[in-house]
């Protein structure tokens, strides 16, 4: 007779106790971090209608409730925690959302009742977000310093767009004075200071408005 009720105390210690039989889940679940996980807990229909729970800490005598069921299926958020109890199914799903690294750790999937609530322990990784390197490549702009030895023969010959009383519109474009210079009515040191040297000092100032 007393070896009969010894044999469930020695049973006790290695877990084969029936009450760890009365809420079962993962041993383990895993979502991304900034993403959501979701549990599933079991029951037998004992329990049907008593209030289930989500634990969390790695001690069962220390775990911090964070969210629990009112004893029936209305879902109940808290944070960023939810459960809902499926009693048709004999199931609670814990759901949580905007994961963090520091969410890895031991849960409970628990049921309560009077003396030692039934529990079961999840552990929980997040996995950490994949950092992302840029890869834009600066872009650099360039500047060709213009050539000394380059032969100024060949740029554009300077147009005057020039009216007064005396000698009436002067345009005249691509003209040449004697010497190389344009065909200016009058002087325009604007111009020979916008293009210091570009200019042929011969036939720069000449007036060949006629008499």
């Amino acid at each position: 007779m007393h070896l009969l009720w010894l044999f469930p105390l020695l049973l006790w210690p290695l877990g084969y106790s029936t009450a760890q039989n009365e809420v079962t889940g993962p041993k383990t679940e895993s979502g991304p971090e900034r993403g959501s996980l979701t549990v599933q807990c079991n029951y037998t229909s004992k329990w049907k209608t008593h209030r289930k729970y989500w634990c969390g800490g790695a001690q069962w005598s220390s775990c911090r409730v964070l969210v629990i069921t009112t004893g029936s299926e209305q879902e109940v958020k808290k944070d960023r925690v939810s459960i809902r109890d499926d009693q048709e199914k004999l199931t609670f799903m814990v759901t949580m959302v905007d994961l963090r690294t520091e969410d890895t750790g031991f849960y409970w999937c628990a049921i309560e009742r009077t003396g030692i609530d039934y529990r079961f322990q999840v552990n929980v990784n997040v996995d950490p977000a994949p950092t992302t390197v840029s890869t834009t490549v600066p872009t650099t702009s360039t500047y060709a310093a213009p050539d000394p030895t380059e032969n100024t023969d060949s740029l554009p010959t300077l147009t005057s767009y020039y009216s007064n009383s005396r000698c009436g519109a002067v345009a005249r474009a691509g003209a040449a004075a004697p010497g190389g210079g344009p065909l200016l009515c009058q002087p325009v040191p604007a111009a020979a200071q916008i293009l210091p040297g570009l200019l042929p000092e011969k036939g720069l100032y000449q007036n060949l408005c006629p008499g």
